[in-house]
């Protein structure tokens, strides 16, 4: 497979970038569920739209969270595939080395 080129620098890099982005997730699942409800005073629908905001709160909450667990296995896969190229880089140059050099 002499045709085939392995970046790890940019894997490398892609991994840091998908590593910050997964660390982002449980922060914004935070702040949205701590935004508090708004006050719509005495609307006669009030209270089906505070539970519709509620359903929503938790239903993106928890699409942040499986977007964060997501990108923390994407960023470990990254991780591996570089370990295991550079890896493997190094083991045949080793192997390939003239001898007695």
């Amino acid at each position: 497979m002499d045709d085939i080129a392995y970046d790890t620098d940019t894997l490398e890099e892609a991994r840091t970038i998908v590593a910050g982005e997964a660390e982002r997730m449980p922060v914004l699942a935070d702040r949205w569920a701590a935004t508090p409800p708004p006050d719509l005073g005495g609307l006669d629908a009030a209270r089906a739209l505070l539970d519709a905001l509620a359903a929503l709160t938790r239903a993106l909450v928890a699409d942040l969270d499986a977007a964060g667990a997501r990108l923390r296995e994407a960023a470990r896969a990254l991780d591996a595939t570089v370990r295991l190229v550079r890896g493997t880089e190094g083991a045949n140059r080793e192997l390939l080395a003239p001898a007695g050099g």
